[in-house]
């Protein structure tokens, strides 16, 4: 694991105000929120794209909108997928938070990716329920009749797990069909 500060003048030097008190120090030991107040606190960042991305994952769930943006500022992989092959926009469409799709989106996450099974971001949120990420996903360009590997569309999920109203109405009225 590498740690750099960041800042002009010490763009390549290594952080050892985390580094030091650990000099044995081993990632899976330590929780990934207390490396993060470290590096808010020293000004460093995570320089390793496997932590940076899991700490975008948990801050997605975690619906830390600064958090968010701080990590894909510093460099974090917008496209990183979890072990199941979901992005962060993925599974953040899910859990129906509008605003951190936005930032998501805003900082150049695909729309259109498609997981494994073919799901978008547009079926997790109709799955999901959230009429405001449906509306988010759909102003930014995500298609409404895009087919999953069994066929499924964004309206097909929404009507299968029994969808607010107002989600299954957006994508009626946007043109969605099964």
């Amino acid at each position: 694991m590498r740690w750099e500060r960041s800042g002009s003048e010490t763009e390549s030097r290594k952080c050892h105000v985390i580094i030091s008190p650990f000099p044995r120090f081993h990632i899976g030991s330590f929780p990934h929120f207390l490396l993060l107040i470290l590096a808010a606190v020293t000004g460093c960042h995570c320089a390793n794209p496997a932590e940076t991305s899991r700490a975008l994952i948990d801050a997605a769930k975690n619906a830390d909108r600064v958090e968010v943006a701080k990590l894909l500022d510093s460099g974090a992989d917008i496209e990183s997928r979890n072990e199941s092959g979901r992005t962060v926009l993925m599974l953040t469409a899910l859990r129906g938070n509008s605003q951190i799709v936005a930032t998501l989106l805003d900082h150049g996450a695909d729309v259109r990716a498609s997981d494994p099974d073919g799901m978008t971001p547009l079926m997790w949120a109709a799955f999901g329920g959230s009429g405001p990420t449906v509306k988010v996903l759909l102003s930014r360009g995500a298609e409404i009749n895009t087919k999953n590997k069994k066929g499924e569309t964004a309206l097909t999920w929404a009507r299968a797990r029994g969808s607010n109203r107002a989600v299954i109405d957006e994508l009626l009225k946007k043109g969605a069909r099964d």
